[in-house]
């Protein structure tokens, strides 16, 4: 869910649209208005919180978070101009090793002529 304010708002739903073209299930990425934020902090459903910037509305978010009952809930900021976004995503990466499989060894040790 990414709340956003009315100068963002369109924009962000430009991005969910992409978002979902790209084949990603549909309400995966949602989009609220900042007037509905203090709802949003109060659903029993949330996980957790990242905020873009470290500001007097981070503290607000924080005592809203520490007022509910339950779990002790993240709250993710921004520092240094972080992106955040590279705090939520994880990257895969798969290596073959194509000798153990009977592959083209010789793919291994190719070497570019300057010529």
């Amino acid at each position: 869910m990414s709340v956003v304010s009315e100068i963002f708002y369109d924009e962000a739903v430009e991005i969910q649209n992409k978002f979902e073209s790209t084949g990603a299930p549909k309400g995966l990425f949602q989009v609220a208005r900042l007037a509905h934020l203090d709802t949003l902090l109060m659903d029993e459903d949330l996980s957790g919180v990242v905020v873009d910037s470290n500001t007097e509305r981070t503290a607000r978010i924080t005592a809203m978070l520490s007022s509910r009952e339950g779990a002790i809930l993240p709250v993710i900021t921004a520092e240094y101009n972080d992106n955040l976004i590279q705090r939520l995503m994880t990257e895969k990466t798969i290596s073959i090793d194509t000798t153990a499989s009977g592959g083209n060894t010789s793919l291994m040790t190719l070497v570019e002529d300057d010529e």
